[in-house]
Formats: C-alpha cells, sequence, structure tokens
C-alpha cells in the first residue's frame, strides 16, 4: 500500500467516524438527561403521599374551623338579638 493510498482511506475513514463519534457523544448526553430526570422523579411518590396526607389534614381543619365559624355565627346572632331587645325594653334585666 502507497503512501497516498494509506493518506486516502485515512481521510475517508476520518469522515466516515466524525458523524459516528457525534452520535455517540449526543446519544451520552441523553443518558445523562435522562439519569438526571430518574434521581428527580426518583422521590416523586413520597412527595405525593406527603401532600396528600397534608391536603387531608387540612381539610379535616378546614372542616372544623368551618364549624367553629358557625357557631360564633349563631352565638353573635343570639346576642345581636338580645341586645336589640335590650334596647327595644322588651326584656327587664334584674
Amino acid at each position: 500500500m502507497d503512501k497516498q493510498t494509506f493518506i486516502y482511506l485515512l481521510i475517508e475513514a476520518i469522515v466516515f467516524l466524525i458523524p459516528i463519534a457525534t452520535l455517540f457523544i449526543k446519544l451520552g448526553k441523553y443518558i445523562e438527561r435522562v439519569e438526571k430526570m430518574e434521581t428527580a422523579v426518583k422521590e416523586y411518590p413520597e412527595w405525593k403521599a406527603m401532600t396528600d396526607e397534608k391536603v387531608s389534614r387540612l381539610e379535616a381543619e378546614s372542616t372544623t374551623m368551618m364549624a367553629n365559624l358557625q357557631n360564633i355565627n349563631n352565638t353573635l346572632i343570639k346576642i345581636s338579638a338580645q341586645v336589640d331587645l335590650l334596647l327595644e325594653n322588651r326584656i327587664k334585666t334584674k
């Protein structure tokens, strides 16, 4: 094999290997991105369970608070009615 043929084959091999090397580099980057996504999503079920627990606890607290507010509202209505009756002299104080 003479020198010119060797140089020709070397140039042809380099031209052929450049796209293959680029392909492997891109595949490496995609694999790295997928691994990062896997580690990020790894704790998702635990996070979702904690979030669901917090939401259910907040819903229970909201229900309790609404009941308390309703009781306060009823008490204020009764007090308001009694004060109105006292002001109109319909109820006598002892």
